[in-house]
C-alpha cells in the first residue's frame, strides 16, 4: 500500500504524505509551503480538499477496497499559514458492499481542528490489493 501511495502522482505534486494506516483509517500530512497559499497567504481551500479527498479514499484501500469520490463535502473552519503542518485523520464509518461512507477531521501541529469532511466512495474493484500486485506484474515491478 506505501508503494502505491509513493507513486500517487498527484499526492506527490501536492507533497502529501501518509502518516499512518489501520483498518478503516489513514493519516496524511502536507507541511505548508508557498505553493499552497492563496493569494491572501492562507492554505487554499483546495488544498484541505485534496488532503481530505485522499485520505478519505486511502481509508478505503485498507479495507482492500478501490474506491472513487462520489460526493464530498468540507466545512472550513480555521486557516493555516506557511510553516504549518496539516495533518488529516480519515476514517470509514460505513463499509458497504459497493458505497462507503467517510469521515476526516484536519488539524495543524498544534492539534487545533481546521477542517472536517464527508465522502461517500463507490467502490470499483472489492479486490484491491491483488489487483495492485497484478497490475505491478504486468509492469514488470513485482
Amino acid at each position: 500500500m506505501m508503494d502505491m501511495e509513493e507513486k500517487h502522482p498527484f499526492h506527490n505534486f501536492a507533497d502529501i504524505y501518509v502518516s499512518a494506516l489501520g483498518e478503516g483509517l489513514a493519516e496524511a500530512e502536507v507541511p505548508v509551503t508557498n505553493d499552497h497559499l492563496n493569494m491572501y497567504g492562507f492554505v487554499h481551500g483546495g488544498v484541505y480538499a485534496a488532503l481530505a479527498d485522499g485520505s478519505m479514499g486511502l481509508a478505503a484501500t485498507t479495507l482492500n477496497k478501490a474506491a472513487v469520490t462520489t460526493t464530498m463535502n468540507v466545512n472550513y473552519l480555521q486557516k493555516a499559514t506557511k510553516g504549518d503542518v496539516l495533518r488529516a485523520v480519515a476514517t470509514v464509518t460505513r463499509n458497504g458492499k459497493k458505497v462507503l461512507y467517510t469521515e476526516c477531521r484536519i488539524y495543524n501541529q498544534r492539534e487545533e481542528l481546521l477542517a472536517t469532511a464527508q465522502g461517500t466512495f463507490y467502490v470499483v474493484h472489492d479486490n484491491f490489493v491483488e489487483q495492485y500486485i497484478e497490475k505491478l506484474r504486468a509492469e514488470g515491478n513485482y
